[in-house]
């Protein structure tokens, strides 16, 4: 009934070279830890937390909560993985050649099947089977349609797809009408993207 939001963010620029998700990762956890300069106490202070996460996002939280679990068993934790590339994207392959010239490792990390990806795939999925983190519930939303949509043409492909988007929890839902961009921009309290996070959102 009244939630505090804290926008959370990681260093990631074409220039940014050797620091990895796993560095965008420990750089967030360390912000969720921190009280703010006002004194108001550190998001994970609180008892129930809730992700919210587009794209990249998805991959660094479920790296911190698998990286550090026990700093979640006490809670009520829940996520959305919004449009979350969790095994990778084609985007990023076709990207690879700027990637490699900026010498940037997200780039890299975050072409499809990636190593870094499918292990942290492979490791948030038991993390999950086994119960780690007792009270934890979570939801994945798919991007319906490509950023640039062409009437009458169909050859171009959504950045993440739904292979990629769905892979943790049995209620992943496509939004109607949202791309990669848009799924994250809700216009109304009537768009597709508002009412996953309403349905989800315990009341």
């Amino acid at each position: 009934n009244n939630p505090n939001i804290f926008l959370g963010g990681y260093h990631t620029s074409h220039d940014s070279g050797i620091y990895k998700f796993q560095d965008c990762a420990e750089e967030l956890i360390r912000a969720l830890e921190r009280p703010d300069r006002e004194g108001r106490p550190a998001p994970l202070s609180s008892s129930n937390v809730i992700f919210v996460c587009h794209s990249l996002g998805g991959v660094i939280a479920r790296y911190f909560m698998e990286a550090h679990t026990n700093k979640f068993k006490s809670k009520a934790v829940g996520i959305l993985l919004m449009a979350s590339p969790s095994i990778g994207s084609e985007y990023a392959d076709t990207l690879s050649g700027i990637a490699k010239f900026y010498k940037n490792e997200v780039g890299k990390q975050l072409q499809y099947m990636n190593e870094a990806l499918t292990d942290l795939d492979r490791r948030f999925k038991i993390l999950i089977d086994e119960k780690r983190i007792q009270n934890f519930v979570g939801a994945e939303a798919i991007e319906h349609h490509a950023i640039y949509k062409i009437p009458f043409f169909h050859g171009m492909k959504n950045v993440v797809t739904q292979e990629s988007a769905s892979r943790y929890f049995g209620n992943s839902q496509i939004l109607a009408k949202t791309n990669h961009s848009t799924i994250v921009k809700p216009e109304d309290a009537n768009d597709y993207a508002h009412l996953f996070l309403y349905d989800f959102y315990p009341i």
